[in-house]
């Protein structure tokens, strides 16, 4: 049994090893690319061999999981600490709800907005039959631009001031809402997204081929800006972190120190590990909360953030 579980460790580190390293390829392929959205489980995994390698007293392995679990600990880490919180300022309150076109449930998403704060609020995977269900939750959300499709890429987006310069940019299988708010005058782009996920090469390609396209979009909106939606990638994923830099973009759940705040797989049995979902912020937007809110039958949890715009 000793011999046994002497083989299993070395094998795991040796697993974890390949993972972290195919991860850093991501932006290669695509496959590679996937090994970056686990890394919560990883960080268990690796705990868990860090902990055998202490039981058996083996300098090597305790040395070698010790420094993978670190890496690990410090990918995650970041989205702990919090910038420095802005004072001052009109808060901003965004939502965004992924309502899963197919199975979600019309009456319990309308619960949740009818109890919401919201000031802007971004829908994902809705067409006509979800906007005649959410009509009456909706109506404290006067402006808006409605872009339903019959797959999974339909968008809208619902603010209570009025959306300036609005327009639909729809592509093959996905499509992107921009416009434009003001808030005590000071004018805020918004932007709303809802790329393919990776399921395959082609689907892959696309995804990243939107971050990129983002760009574009982002230089016609003001310096302030906020990118909502579900992005199909988490955080530590290359081409999303790509985008990132490339945009000057932060992640909410980075700036408010939020942590994890996975928001998908919801109502399953398998835990929630994924943060696909996101707000961004662009310029001197801040953050002041990030948070998941109940699961309402989607297979996503829906987000919401506290920004704050004009503090110092």
């Amino acid at each position: 049994m000793s011999r046994v579980v002497n083989v299993g460790l070395r094998l795991g580190l040796i697993l974890a090893i390949l993972l972290l390293g195919l991860g850093l390829l991501g932006r290669q392929w695509w496959l590679f690319d996937l090994f970056n959205h686990f890394r919560l489980p990883l960080f268990f995994g690796l705990a868990l061999l860090f902990a055998i390698a202490l039981l058996r007293r083996d300098r090597r392995m305790i040395g070698l999981s010790a420094l993978l679990l670190g890496w690990t600990v410090v990918s995650l880490a970041r989205l702990y600490l919090a910038e420095p919180a802005k004072a001052g300022g009109r808060a901003l309150v965004v939502e965004v709800y992924n309502v899963n076109r197919a199975f979600g449930d019309p009456a319990r998403v309308a619960g949740q907005l009818a109890q919401s704060d919201a000031d802007v609020v971004g829908l994902i995977e809705v067409d006509a039959h979800w906007f005649d269900k959410l009509e009456p939750a909706l109506r404290p959300w006067p402006h808006r631009l409605a872009h339903g499709r019959d797959d999974n890429f339909g968008l809208a987006l619902y603010s209570k001031t009025p959306l300036v310069d609005a327009a639909v940019l729809d592509r093959a299988r996905y499509a992107v809402i921009q416009a434009r708010i003001e808030v005590d005058g000071a004018p805020v782009g918004v932007l709303l997204v809802h790329p393919p996920p990776p399921m395959a090469a082609d689907w892959a390609a696309e995804r990243d081929a939107a971050f990129e396209g983002y760009r574009a979009v982002l230089a016609e909106m003001p310096p302030e800006s906020v990118v909502l939606g579900d992005f199909n990638a988490t955080p530590w994923s290359r081409p999303f972190l790509a985008m990132l830099d490339a945009n000057d973009l932060r992640e909410a759940r980075d700036v408010a120190g939020a942590g994890l705040r996975a928001t998908w797989p919801a109502g399953m049995t398998a835990p929630r590990f994924l943060p696909i979902d996101h707000v961004l912020v662009r310029g001197a937007l801040g953050v002041d909360v990030f948070e998941v809110l109940e699961e309402n039958g989607s297979d996503h949890h829906p987000i919401r953030a506290v920004l704050r715009v004009g503090g110092r």
